[in-house]
């Protein structure tokens, strides 16, 4: 879970990083990418959001988003 925290919190740091350098304010991201701005702000804040919310900001920051599973059982 840790670990999926800290992941989280770098997708945010990223997130709002590029978002600044643009020139775009929360508002604007999320009417550009088709969300709530609370939902912009859950990203950056580094809390977890629905999977095509994540992908439409990316998509409108030119970000890619890479997702990995792994089992640690094996």
């Amino acid at each position: 879970m840790r670990q999926l925290r800290a992941a989280m919190q770098q997708i945010g740091a990223t997130v709002r990083e590029v978002r600044v350098e643009r020139g775009m304010t929360q508002d604007g991201l999320a009417v550009a990418a088709g969300v709530s701005r609370p939902t912009v702000a859950r990203i950056e804040t580094g809390y977890g959001v629905a999977m095509p919310s994540l992908q439409a900001v990316a998509k409108v920051l030119r970000l890619k988003v890479n997702v990995s599973v792994e089992r640690t059982d094996a």
